[in-house]
């Protein structure tokens, strides 16, 4: 096998990161399912305990441009929302589900909760009353049908956090819920 080609096979399986910072013998410990590496130099091949190949799980990374390294689940590219500050968007690798994660700084040191701020948003929005999530324990959730997106407000007074979901449907329920496991385990 040829470097390009297992080059690509590692970047078609991670997350796609357009922005990282390394230096030449900057050495990464991490699982390849919360971070992606461009620019891979060096690389190792390890037997699991079922006797199938997996990379392993430290990385030399080549000298590279001043970029950043976002969380992001395996499977799934990420990269900033240009259009809101805070903001993450990620999309499913067979780009059927959506989902954009937005730190609601502005709600710093303001006492509004999860459930007024989806309200707030939603009536702003035009969009449907809020219920609590089904997904997210003490979240609030409401339905824009027009744009056919889910939006999920939770978190506590002064740290909330928003998701706005498309394609949300029974086909990508279990991708959605396995999306939900990983920001869990990143907070």
């Amino acid at each position: 096998m040829t470097k390009s080609i297992l080059t690509k096979s590692i970047i078609a399986g991670c997350c796609l990161v357009p922005f990282m910072m390394a230096n030449a013998a900057t050495e990464i410990n991490d699982t390849v399912t919360s971070r992606t590496v461009e620019n891979v130099t060096t690389y190792k091949v390890v037997k699991n305990q079922s006797g199938k190949d997996q990379f392993s799980n430290t990385y030399h990374v080549a000298a590279g441009e001043a970029e950043n390294v976002y969380p992001c689940p395996f499977g799934w590219t990420v990269k900033p929302n240009p259009s809101v500050d805070n903001s993450l968007s990620y999309l499913s690798s067979d780009s059927k589900l959506a989902i954009s994660v937005t730190n609601l700084e502005k709600t710093r040191g303001v006492d509004s909760t999860a459930e007024a701020y989806a309200r707030v948003a939603a009536l702003q929005m035009n969009c449907a009353l809020p219920v609590h999530s089904n997904l997210i324990e003490g979240a609030w959730s409401f339905e824009c049908s027009e744009e056919n997106l889910e939006t999920i407000i939770y978190g506590e007074p002064g740290a909330l956090a928003m998701l706005v979901i498309s394609g949300r449907n029974a086909d990508t329920e279990a991708s959605l819920e396995e999306f939900i496991k990983f920001l869990d385990s990143q907070s």
